[in-house]
């Protein structure tokens, strides 16, 4: 009967000793399923499932800062796709503000100011396009026209700008673009 009681108290000791430290580290687990990361150091023992526990924390640990991560980065690319559109809203509002100065010169009948803001939305195009780096000859002199456009409204007739290009295939020749 002795043994006996003695045998009931050590399986007693020995359910106590690893059972809680499992009904703790089952409890973590659940709460991480929960969403909630929390650092516990009480499943945190010296021996193996001490072991686990470390590994609990610190996976909850990596996850939360995964989470933050994510966080960040999608705030980050909705701010970026934000700043983009407003960077494509700003130029075209420009053009199209420009088109609306020509039209009304057009109607004053302010031909200069309507051949300069022309000139002016080409320039402003050309500089809006997205392209490589080159662009043709033909293209950059139409653009070179424009901007000889404004600066004579502003400097007066100070200047002439002509063009001689002896064949006419070089007018397709790519040239770095400005």
């Amino acid at each position: 009967v002795l043994m006996l009681l003695f045998g009931l108290l050590l399986v007693l000791i020995l359910t106590l000793i690893i059972n809680k430290p499992i009904a703790k580290i089952c409890a973590c687990i659940d709460r991480i399923a929960q969403g909630d990361f929390r650092y516990d150091p009480t499943i945190e023992t010296a021996d193996e499932l001490g072991h686990i526990g470390r590994g609990i924390n610190s996976m909850a640990q990596n996850i939360q800062k995964l989470l933050e991560t994510a966080k960040r980065t999608e705030r980050e690319k909705k701010d970026h796709e934000f700043r983009a559109l407003q960077n494509q809203i700003n130029p075209h509002f420009l053009y199209n503000a420009l088109n609306s100065i020509k039209w009304m010169a057009v109607l004053q009948k302010a031909n200069g100011i309507a051949e300069m803001t022309t000139s002016l939305g080409h320039m402003l195009r050309n500089a809006l396009r997205i392209e490589q780096g080159t662009v043709s000859l033909k293209e950059e002199l139409e653009i070179l026209k424009d901007y000889a456009t404004v600066q004579q409204y502003r400097y007066g007739d100070a200047f002439r700008l002509s063009f001689f290009v002896e064949d006419p295939e070089l007018y397709r020749a790519r040239i770095v673009k400005l």
